[in-house]
C-alpha cells in the first residue's frame, strides 16, 4: 500500500496554488498558467477551466475528459448515471501488482449560479483564482492530476482505474448510484 500511496503524494507534492514564481497580480489570459511546472497538470487544469461543469450539468466535462483519454490510447467506460472511468493497463513489471483506483468527480459548486465559462483565472497575491467565483479547484485538479498520471508513460505503476463520479457537489449521487462491478480495484 505504501508504494502506491507515493504516487499519489508525489504528483500531489507537484502541485501549489500559492504560485510563488509570479511577482505580479493580475488577470491572465490563455497564457497565465504558462510555464508552470508540470507543464502537463497545468495545461489540463487551464482547458478544465474553460468547461461549464456545475453539478448536473457535466456533459462537456465528461466528453472532454473521454476525449483525452481515447487520445491517449486508453479504455473509457461512462455508465447509465454519467460516471466515467478510464482503464491503463500496468507498467511492464507491475504486471501481478494490485489494481488502484484514482477517483475524482467532474462537477463543481458554481456560485453565483449564472457564473460564466470560461473563467478569469487571476493572480492574486501569488495565488491562482478565479475572478468573482469559485475555482472548482478540488475537482479540477483530482481531474487534471488524474489525466497527468494516464498521460505520463515515466511513472511505473500498477493496473490503473481512474473513476470520475457526477452530481458529488450536491450530494455524492454519482457515487451512491455507482454500480459495485463499474470498477474492479479497492
Amino acid at each position: 500500500m505504501r508504494k502506491y500511496l507515493s504516487i499519489f503524494i508525489l504528483f500531489l507534492s507537484m502541485v501549489t496554488f500559492n504560485i510563488s514564481g509570479f511577482s505580479q497580480n493580475g488577470i491572465g489570459g490563455n497564457n497565465l498558467l504558462s510555464g508552470l511546472s508540470p507543464e502537463t497538470f497545468w495545461q489540463y487544469f487551464n482547458e478544465i477551466t474553460k468547461i461549464p461543469r456545475c453539478s448536473g450539468n457535466e456533459e462537456e466535462i465528461r466528453q472532454w475528459v473521454v476525449e483525452q483519454a481515447e487520445s491517449l490510447g486508453l479504455d473509457v467506460f461512462v455508465d447509465e448515471y454519467g460516471n466515467v472511468k478510464i482503464e491503463k493497463s500496468a507498467s511492464k513489471g507491475y504486471e501481478d501488482h494490485e489494481g488502484v483506483v484514482l477517483q475524482g468527480h467532474l462537477d463543481m459548486v458554481c456560485s453565483p449560479a449564472d457564473m460564466t465559462f470560461p473563467l478569469q483565472l487571476e493572480i492574486n497575491g501569488g495565488w491562482l483564482t478565479a475572478n468573482n467565483t469559485t475555482l472548482g479547484a478540488d475537482n479540477g485538479v483530482g481531474i487534471a492530476l488524474a489525466l497527468t498520471v494516464l498521460a505520463d508513460s515515466s511513472i511505473k505503476h500498477p493496473p490503473l482505474e481512474v473513476l470520475f463520479t457526477v452530481e458529488e457537489e450536491t450530494g455524492l449521487d454519482g457515487a451512491k448510484n455507482l454500480r459495485e462491478d463499474f470498477i474492479r480495484y479497492r
